[in-house]
């Protein structure tokens, strides 16, 4: 078959064209390219415009384009010689902070860190909203015999007694929320009947728990706004209180929801793959920072993709100071890194090998277990591939090639200093996701402001006081488990003090009908 000839025109336009980029701006979270493919029509459209060219010159071809092909002025700026990279000097602030308002007779007080994050204006604002979304249903969709009609305004201690039976829920799981008010031996509990709320007036209060005020009609950008104003004040208590040290991780977790939801995400490496996607920044004690919620609208900086744009605004606070922050390969970026080092941070983390401007030695090598290269650009970050069980690719602004030996389950191994201290750093928002899962209070037929309320004020804010209280406290340190438990009992006060002697006898507590028995 004779083989179409291009003429300069033609493939000028081609390789032009072949630039443009085939996805839409918000492909980026989802593609990812396979490591296999190969501009192939490229090279045999390049191929055929050298032969046609040889054919119509008599003179010698000339090297040229073929060389030029090969050559990338960008690889030149990479530098085989990499050298240690110091880390800036961290001159910011850290620590706890108002630690008169945690204190109490000269001690911390478990009781006040909660308070400050979730204080009694906080609760007199749901209070309002909630009464008046309540007075809103009851005038438009109230039915004669509707539980409605039968509607009084939540006070502050009921809403804290809601808090504490929320609280409860994941201590105590049951299959449903209407089982922990049985009177059925399998199910009976004697706190749900001592702590003055039925049934009925917890389904109710938690129908109308509210957080703003109403509005309708609300699109694009406030899509999250049924929600936002309680984000924001839970999260500016967190940054008020306690001023990360020099290590910052930025990572995203998940709040499972299957329902349909214009801000629903997929993320296949999550343990819950369907939801509501939340970006974080934390310490490396677990402590979250920052939270903010992914509405599907993202703005973005100047000279950063989108996730660099996240890990920019979510640290904003944090930068000028010499901290490191340490982010997987879905956000680090070279721009991101020169972004961060003009603003006095350096930057640590994975990074995916289809990132632009990344030098072809490093992406392409073909590595043994234990092998490792490494190029440097401008003696401002290091980018490394280092071969273990899979390839490693890093990237890091305040590191060279260093090895350190480190002890594992398969002996003493070689790892590159980057690796160990992206793994101590990142483990932080890992455990606290962990910790999130444990006794967790979401149920899965709550509303998905509600859920986000839950993991905020029963979740995030109950794990962030274990980290200051664990801190400062002169005693034992508490499980986020004791915290819990002492949370419940604060919020359902005496009744939730005792201990149970005497177990009710089984006439007592058995709502069996008639026809309940199984026929033989």
């Amino acid at each position: 078959m004779v083989k179409r000839r291009y003429t300069d025109d033609e493939l000028s336009r081609y390789l032009e064209n072949s630039d443009e980029e085939p996805f839409s701006s918000g492909s980026d979270e989802e593609y990812q390219p396979n490591d296999e493919d190969e501009d192939i029509e490229d090279t045999e459209v390049i191929a055929d415009f050298i032969a046609s060219s040889a054919g119509r010159s008599t003179e010698s071809p000339s090297p040229t384009p073929a060389s030029s092909s090969l050559f990338k002025p960008s690889d030149a700026e990479w530098k085989r010689d990499v050298l240690p990279l110091g880390r800036e000097t961290f001159i910011g602030n850290h620590g706890v902070q108002n630690i008169d308002a945690i204190t109490e007779d000269g001690k911390v007080s478990l009781f006040k860190i909660y308070a400050y994050f979730v204080p009694d204006d906080f609760i007199d604002v749901m209070i309002i909203h909630t009464n008046n979304y309540a007075q809103l249903l009851k005038e438009l969709r109230t039915a004669q015999f509707s539980r409605m009609t039968r509607w009084k305004d939540v006070t502050r201690e009921e809403l804290k007694t809601f808090f504490g039976v929320i609280i409860y829920m994941g201590l105590n799981p049951k299959p449903s929320i209407e089982h922990y008010w049985k009177l059925d031996v399998l199910y009976y509990n004697p706190l749900m009947h001592r702590i003055n709320m039925s049934y009925n007036r917890f389904s109710s209060i938690l129908r109308f728990w509210h957080f703003t005020e109403i509005q309708i009609g609300v699109i694009g950008e406030q899509r999250t706004h049924k929600i936002d104003p309680l984000i924001h004040k839970m999260v500016n208590n967190f940054r008020s209180l306690y001023i990360p040290s020099d290590i910052i991780v930025v990572n995203e977790s998940m709040v499972k929801f299957h329902g349909r939801l214009q801000i629903r995400t997929y993320n296949p490496a999550k343990t819950d793959r369907y939801g509501m996607k939340i970006y974080k920044a934390c310490t490396i004690n677990s402590y979250t920072w920052s939270y903010q919620i992914y509405s599907g609208i993202s703005h973005q900086l100047e000279g950063l993709d989108k996730p660099g744009s996240t890990v920019a605004q979510l640290t904003e606070p944090l930068l000028d100071a010499g901290r490191i922050i340490v982010a997987d390969n879905y956000y680090t970026s070279l721009p991101l890194a020169e972004y961060l080092k003009g603003r006095n941070t350096d930057l640590c983390g994975t990074l995916r090998k289809n990132k632009r401007n990344l030098p072809e030695e490093v992406v392409k090598a073909k590595l043994r277990r234990g092998e490792k290269i490494a190029r440097q650009k401008d003696n401002l970050y290091t980018v490394l591939k280092w071969h273990d069980k899979r390839d490693v690719l890093m990237i890091s602004t305040c590191q060279g090639d260093g090895m350190s030996n480190v002890t594992t389950k398969r002996g003493d191994v070689m790892k590159s200093d980057a690796i160990i201290d992206y793994n101590d750093a990142k483990k932080g928002i890992d455990i606290s996701d962990q910790l999130a899962s444990f006794h967790s209070p979401l149920r899965k037929s709550l509303t998905w402001y509600k859920k986000i309320a839950i993991d905020l004020l029963f979740q995030v804010a109950i794990i962030n006081a274990s980290c200051i209280y664990n801190e400062l406290a002169d005693g034992p340190k508490l499980t986020v488990l004791q915290i819990q438990e002492h949370l419940v009992r604060h919020f359902l006060g005496p009744v939730a003090s005792t201990t149970e002697r005497n177990q009710p006898q089984k006439s007592s507590i058995s709502c069996s009908s008639p026809r309940s028995s199984i026929a033989s």
